[in-house]
């Protein structure tokens, strides 16, 4: 992972940079550090319509995945874990910092990794229960 030093050089170069703030955010981490940016005009604009409907959905995207063979669970979430630790889109929520929209970038990941073992429903059950796994998540502000 990029260290914050370069993550912040990084952001330097950015047109968007105005400013660069290390700070933590009990609300927004349970991390020690986060970097804080400035929120571009589309993020402004998907935050506006956030605001408007605390309650939508719109932007999520559940999915599931059907994995035959042996699947050790413990390694997707590792594997989930390092795709986070790698994009840091994944790791940004957006908050209000100093009157300011703010995009709030965390060093660890922040998701919930859960497994629904369908193999005890009768065949037949199992594709549909996913579905109805997979519009619960996804209903999820």
């Amino acid at each position: 992972m990029t260290s914050m030093p370069n993550r912040i050089q990084d952001q330097e170069e950015n047109e968007y940079h105005t400013e660069v703030k290390a700070v933590s955010l009990n609300e927004a981490s349970t991390a020690d550090e986060v970097c804080v940016l400035p929120a571009s005009v589309e993020q402004h604009r998907y935050w506006v319509l956030s605001q408007i409907d605390k309650e939508s959905t719109a932007s999520n995207m559940a999915i599931a995945l059907r994995l035959e063979g042996e699947v050790r669970d413990d390694l997707v979430e590792l594997c989930v874990r390092y795709l986070t630790m790698r994009h840091e889109a994944l790791r940004t929520t957006f908050r209000m910092v100093d009157d300011e929209l703010s995009q709030v970038i965390v060093d660890e990941p922040l998701y919930d990794f859960s497994v629904s073992d369908l193999r005890t429903l009768p065949e037949d059950s199992r594709r549909q229960r996913a579905e109805e796994i997979i519009l619960e998540h996804g209903r999820i502000p």
